[in-house]
């Protein structure tokens, strides 16, 4: 994804509205490819953690782990880093960023927040 592609939904979240009337989130476009690789690593640890689901094996978990992580690791990532716990604020900016990149059809995907 280009710059100029992703200036559209940053801009969006950027004025997504705040539980506390302030903007205390930023924005953090990781175009460092060894960056997206430690990322997309973690991602995948972070969901080998899940149990299987009903009827499943521990492998259908390590293979969407796996597919994921090879999905991940060709997007673009942006991470929202907050201030003072306002968890809430973020969500609504990722789902505002999130609602735009999917209009302009470029896809989406949220993954968590980590405190």
């Amino acid at each position: 994804m280009s710059e100029a592609q992703l200036r559209k939904p940053l801009a969006t979240g950027a004025s997504a509205p705040s539980t506390r009337k302030t903007r205390s989130r930023g924005f953090i476009h990781v175009t460092n490819q060894q960056r997206v690789d430690q990322i997309a690593e973690l991602k995948c640890r972070y969901n080998r953690r899940f149990p299987p689901g009903p009827g499943e094996a521990q492998q259908g978990v390590e293979g969407r782990a796996l597919s994921q992580e090879k999905r991940f690791k060709h997007a673009s990532v942006v991470a929202v880093g907050i201030q003072g716990g306002d968890v809430a604020s973020a969500w609504l900016a990722l789902e505002t960023i999130s609602l735009t990149a999917v209009t302009d059809g470029l896809g989406s995907g949220i993954i968590g927040v980590e405190k």
